[in-house]
Order: structure tokens, then C-alpha cells, then sequence
């Protein structure tokens, strides 16, 4: 049934398929708006790859190319790291593009940082790029205002456990 598909309960709470598809058409329409018009968008990680897929047909910021570049979980002291693209090689037919680059959720901000020192150095100029979030936190709000958010709700980790593609637990290994 159709309210099966619509509600997604993970931990006694729900987040509303709607609620996700609303945000993307936010961030859709602030994209849009910026008149940052994109050759390509570029993501990581599957939550990130399901958004740009459906962001990459919408009308309102319409774009062909889209590249997912790997994100790795290590095990560390503090618990776990993610390293981004590590065997990542921005081809040249890319230089000189305009790059969207589209996080589900910004928190921290390392894996910003990630992002932005692998196109410092493939020669990628900062203008030429710009970024966007579905989800943020109150943090990566405040402290990266070159962002454009889709979902004015602050939002944690936490959120994406309740997320329909990550019950599995596919990235505990």
C-alpha cells in the first residue's frame, strides 16, 4: 500500500518520504536561483549518489553528468574515519567544468574539506565549483555559509538511520 511506501519507521520515528522529495525540490529551487548553471555534478557515498541521481533530472537545474566518487569507513581510536576519493583522479575533460558538488548531510565538515582539497589539486578553479546539502546540521550551517542547504531543519547523523536505504546496515563493514 501506497502509506507502506510513504512512511519509513526506524526507532519509534518516522521521516516522511515527502519530507525528502520536499527537500530536494528546496534545494532544487535554491540552485536554480544562485544561476550557478552545473556541467556535472559530483557526489559520494550512496545517500548522496540516490539525491544527485534525482537531482540531476529535475527540471529546474537539469544536468547529464554525474560522477559518485567512493567513500571509505576505516576503523580508528576515536571510532571510525571516512576517506573520500582516495584513489580519486579528476580527468582533464573536467578542469573545466562548473561542478555541483551535493552532500546528503553536512556536519562536521571534513568531508568538505575532503572535497575541496581533491579539486584544489586537480586544478579545479573554486569558482568553478559550488556546494549544496540536502540536510545540515546547526554547525555546518553557521560555519559554512557557501553552502546551500536544501531543509532549513537542523539535522544530524542520527536522522540517517531512519533513512529507507540505510536500515540495512550496509555501512557497518
Amino acid at each position: 500500500s501506497s502509506a507502506k511506501i510513504e512512511k519509513v519507521n526506524h526507532n519509534g520515528q518516522a521521516i516522511e518520504i515527502s519530507e525528502i522529495t520536499n527537500d530536494i525540490a528546496s534545494m532544487s529551487l535554491k540552485l536554480k536561483n544562485s544561476e550557478f548553471s552545473p556541467d556535472l555534478i559530483l557526489c559520494f557515498h550512496r545517500s548522496a549518489a540516490i539525491i544527485s541521481g534525482i537531482m540531476s533530472t529535475r527540471g529546474d537545474i537539469s544536468v547529464r553528468n554525474l560522477v559518485c566518487l567512493g567513500r571509505e569507513s576505516v576503523p580508528t581510536d576515536r571510532g571510525r574515519e571516512y576517506q573520500i576519493g582516495k584513489s580519486a583522479e579528476l580527468t582533464e575533460n573536467v578542469k573545466n567544468k562548473k561542478i555541483l558538488v551535493i552532500f546528503f548531510l553536512l556536519d562536521s565538515g571534513g568531508s568538505l574539506k575532503d572535497i575541496e582539497e581533491i579539486l584544489a589539486l586537480s586544478g579545479i578553479p573554486k569558482g568553478n565549483v559550488r556546494y549544496a546539502a540536502l540536510w545540515g546540521s546547526a554547525r555546518a550551517k553557521q560555519k559554512f555559509d557557501h553552502v546551500i542547504f536544501g531543509s532549513n531543519k537542523n539535522r544530524s547523523q542520527d536522522d540517517l538511520e531512519r533513512l529507507p536505504w540505510i536500515t540495512s546496515g550496509y555501512d557497518q563493514h
